[in-house]
């Protein structure tokens, strides 16, 4: 039978659903200590099957888990499906689709009398945001990651039109735009809410024309394009932390998105002599020169794991590439209007109610102590039997 450390370790490892894992290892390790009791005193016995546990616990746990993250804490699972939006054939106004990775299972999820834009799922994959309206006005909505259970978070007056919004990575705030007609020119708001629309607040003075806002992992800053450059904004005390200088010079840089990990952000370079588009990759800070990673794109959007880059190319389709500009591939060819895509975090799995981390360390890390635990126990009882003796 199993020794009153191996039966501990047991029950406070495994779930049901892992009990196969469990008994096969613990097998194991009762064989082990079957044969040490022909090799060695009892006292000695646990060290043989306890070092095996050990082993075994972090084999398992490297070869069966999925992945760390690559962002601290918003990566949760894996790449899941791709929003973007497109005016359908014999239609007026865009509407809200989703696809596979690879382009396939295209799916409408919105069928209005009004235009439906600017998708972004939540940090945990199941609801979507967008913005929704005419040319009277446009509010921010959200619904299930479906379609269905479409809420209206913003109530715009008339000539206001909320868009472009974005989740912060806790899921607790919104931040979005507000334009409206200010005399003979749109004048643009950036705004921070509840996730529910509560408490709109207005950040940034008016003469800032901002675009296209993009929350930090750690939800301290705000990435944001005020044209013709790119700044990162303090949504907290209403202060701009720093600017590039990518703009002047004919030049503006716009749709900016921070890399999973947080140490690269990608953007739009437009040249506004000739209305060509760029990608353009930078340091997460801002700092340093920019790279160019592809031409004729933008509304660059990085996959939840760090690997791929959705975008728009032009004339508008979705087209994904590797995160050096290399092997760019098209997602949408028959979708000429295809454009604004946003690639989805999968949830964590739930296992018997209780939903799990994805981390390997994260999850390891308590087993291991566990399993030292028993390895250390043992050789302190070693080391007391030979004291005695």
């Amino acid at each position: 039978m199993l020794t009153s450390y191996g039966e501990t370790l047991h029950k406070h490892l495994f779930s049901e659903k892992s009990s196969l894992i469990a008994k096969h290892i613990f097998k194991k390790a009762y064989r082990l200590e079957e044969l040490s009791e022909n090799l060695v005193e009892r006292p000695y016995r646990l060290l043989l099957p306890a070092t095996f546990v050990i082993v075994m616990l972090l084999n398992v746990g490297l070869i069966m888990l999925p992945l760390a993250s690559a962002t601290k804490g918003s990566y949760s699972g894996g790449n899941g499906k791709i929003l973007f939006e497109d005016v359908p054939v014999g239609g007026v106004y865009s509407e809200i689709y989703v696809m596979n990775p690879d382009g396939s299972g295209i799916t409408r999820l919105t069928s209005n009398s009004v235009g439906d834009s600017n998708p972004c799922w939540s940090p945990d994959g199941s609801k979507i945001l967008y913005s929704s309206g005419d040319a009277i006005s446009s509010a921010i909505w959200v619904m299930n990651a479906d379609g269905a259970n479409r809420k209206q978070l913003t109530i715009p007056a008339d000539d206001n039109y909320d868009i472009e919004p974005a989740w912060s990575s806790d899921g607790n705030k919104i931040t979005f735009i507000r334009q409206f007609t200010g005399g003979a020119a749109f004048v643009y708001y950036l705004y921070v809410m509840g996730a529910d629309g509560s408490n709109p607040i207005r950040l940034l003075p008016a003469e800032y024309d901002v675009h296209h806002p993009s929350w930090s992992s750690d939800g301290t800053k705000l990435l944001v394009g005020i044209d013709p450059d790119l700044a990162l904004v303090n949504p907290n005390s209403d202060s701009i932390i720093v600017m590039t200088s990518f703009g002047g010079l004919g030049f503006s840089a716009d749709d900016p998105c921070w890399s999973p990990d947080g140490s690269r952000i990608t953007f739009t370079r437009e040249d506004h002599s000739t209305g060509d588009t760029e990608i353009h990759v930078i340091n997460g800070d801002l700092t340093g020169t920019s790279t160019l990673l592809i031409s004729n794109g933008e509304e660059p959007n990085w996959s939840p794991d760090g690997t791929k880059i959705v975008f728009t190319r032009t004339p508008n389709s979705i087209w994904i590439m590797n995160p050096n500009g290399s092997g760019a591939s098209e997602l949408t060819p028959t979708m000429p209007g295809a454009e604004d895509p946003d690639y989805q975090t999968l949830p964590r799995e739930t296992v018997g109610g209780v939903v799990t981390p994805t981390n390997k360390l994260e999850i390891l890390t308590p087993y291991i102590a566990l399993a030292g635990l028993v390895a250390v126990v043992s050789a302190v009882v070693v080391v007391k039997n030979r004291n005695r003796d």
